[in-house]
């Protein structure tokens, strides 16, 4: 109640502000008084006077933090406050994650070559990065607009998964150019989301179109053996990179990976949940190829089906431009984008 009264009150205040346009109907609040006069007749007071009103009501509001009563209330000034709705922006349906702070991933800023290796790589612990690409001009000169994609890649052909996640039965795959795919899947999914989802995931479009690759850097954490530290300054040729971009609402669901990676994110965010190797016994994997691949559905579990899984302790974090979060081997992650998204992957032994 007192958040919606300082809220009427703060949007009355605006209005009054509002100087009105002659022949033109209003669309400020009103404000009826009741006149002290016999006839108890409402009438519409001046500009000047609803302001003088108004911020007498809202200095007693933040007074005395209480809503006046109508006891309080001079009924001679003021009678009702009405309050023209304004129209709703159209706002995505997407459920939007709290994280839970004592479940956050930790973050660090720019780690040594050895303290990264010691602390997280040899005790396969999760930690987002920040300040490690701020020299990329992918991130620091935000070149990668839908816009500027088109220019350098546009005509380029490129594998597109269609659904929202692999493990669906309708899902499957279509070749068509990053110009299409933009058109077709990414901006028109961000203004209808019953759009088809599409997303170019795990597709190493560095190697098809080398401009892009021009826009980032390997990471040096990526040169680190977690069993050899000696050798952390020798350049790791087995790096892989593979691009990740779609609208939001795209999902890969909860798996795991067989080596190092390290997730960095340039347009958009990611909402990612954590589950450490020691939790597999929890998560249900299926059978056959996708052994690596959870059967749950991390955020609307199913636990009559799954009962083991609310035994799962987890971490989650919610991944923002400019910041990479280490995977390590065997860690199972989920990952939904919250926005029209691009990442990129470095996976290393």
């Amino acid at each position: 109640m007192l958040h919606s009264f300082a809220r009427a009150l703060t949007t009355e205040i605006q209005a009054c502000s509002t100087e009105s346009v002659p022949g033109e109907p209003s669309v400020s609040a009103t404000v009826q008084l009741e006149c002290s006069s016999a006839s108890q007749e409402s009438c519409t007071v001046s500009r000047e006077r609803k302001r003088k009103v108004v911020f007498r009501n809202y200095k007693q509001f933040q007074q005395n933090n209480v809503i006046p009563s109508a006891s309080q209330t001079d009924h001679s000034e003021l009678h009702t406050v009405e309050l023209t709705r304004p129209k709703r922006l159209k706002t995505a349906t997407l459920n939007f994650p709290l994280v839970d702070p004592s479940r956050r991933v930790p973050t660090v800023n720019c780690p040594s070559l050895e303290a990264f290796h010691q602390d997280y790589m040899v005790t396969s612990t999760p930690v987002v990065i920040t300040g490690a690409m701020d020299h990329w001009p992918a991130y620091s000169a935000k070149k990668w607009s839908l816009e500027y994609l088109k220019l350098v890649a546009g005509p380029r052909t490129v594998p597109v998964e269609l659904g929202s996640r692999y493990t669906e039965k309708n899902w499957s795959q279509k070749l068509m150019t990053v110009s299409e795919f933009i058109d077709q899947h990414v901006s028109t999914c961000s203004q209808d989301e019953n759009a088809p989802k599409g997303y170019l995931a795990q597709h190493q479009i560095f190697d098809q179109i080398p401009e892009l690759l021009e826009d980032i850097s390997t990471p040096d954490y990526c040169c680190l053996k977690a069993a050899d530290v000696s050798s952390e300054w020798e350049e790791d040729p087995a790096v892989k990179i593979n691009g990740w971009f779609g609208p939001e609402g795209t999902v890969s669901p909860l798996h795991f990976d067989p080596e190092h990676n390290l997730l960095a994110q340039v347009l958009g965010r990611k909402y990612i949940k954590l589950y450490g190797a020691d939790q597999s016994t929890y998560l249900y994997p299926h059978e056959g190829l996708l052994t690596n691949t959870s059967q749950v559905d991390v955020e609307n579990p199913d636990l009559k089906q799954f009962p083991l899984f609310s035994k799962c302790v987890c971490s989650e974090y919610i991944l923002h431009p400019g910041q990479m979060l280490y995977i390590p081997p065997r860690c199972w992650h989920y990952v939904r984008s919250l926005d029209i998204s691009f990442s990129v992957s470095f996976w290393w032994s």
